[in-house]
C-alpha cells in the first residue's frame, strides 16, 4: 500500500491500522509495517521505475529542496514475504500465493485503495 506521504502515514498510524511500538504485541499482532527505504541509496532502474523517490538524484539533507522532497515522498505500508541481502528472490507459485494472501489480509486494513507489490532492498 502506498501512502501518499508522511502525513498519510501519521494518520494511518494514529487510526492504530499499521504496527506501531505504542501498542502491545497483542494490539499489533497481524498489522502491517512500515517498509523502509534503506539509508544507503535510493536508486532504482527498470520499466516504470522513474519517480522522484527512486533515484540518488534528491536534494541532500540542509539544502534546499530537501524539506518539499520529503513531504512529497510516499511512504509504503504491508508485509514483507521475502528478502535477501544480495541473493535472488525467484517469483514462483507458491510466493505469488503468499503475496495473495498477504494482499487479502492488507486490504482489511484499506478496503478502498489500490494495493500494489513493491520489492525493497534490504538493509540489516
Amino acid at each position: 500500500m502506498r501512502l501518499k506521504n508522511e502525513d498519510a502515514y501519521v494518520l494511518a498510524r494514529e487510526n492504530k491500522l499499521i504496527r506501531n511500538w505504542e501498542l502491545s504485541k497483542e494490539e499489533n499482532e497481524g498489522k502491517p509495517d512500515v517498509i523502509s527505504y534503506g539509508y544507503e541509496s535510493y536508486d532504482v532502474w527498470g520499466p516504470g521505475q522513474d519517480a522522484p523517490w527512486q533515484t540518488d538524484n534528491f536534494p541532500m539533507y540542509g539544502t534546499d529542496g530537501h524539506e518539499g522532497w520529503l513531504e512529497n515522498r510516499p511512504v509504503y505500508v504491508g508485509y514483507t514475504v521475502a528478502s535477501t541481502w544480495n541473493g535472488i528472490i525467484e517469483m514462483n507459485q507458491p510466493l505469488m500465493n503468499a503475496i495473495d494472501e498477504k494482499k487479502s489480509k492488507l486490504r482489511q486494513y484499506f478496503p478502498n485503495d489500490k494495493l500494489i507489490v513493491v520489492f525493497a532492498g534490504k538493509q540489516n
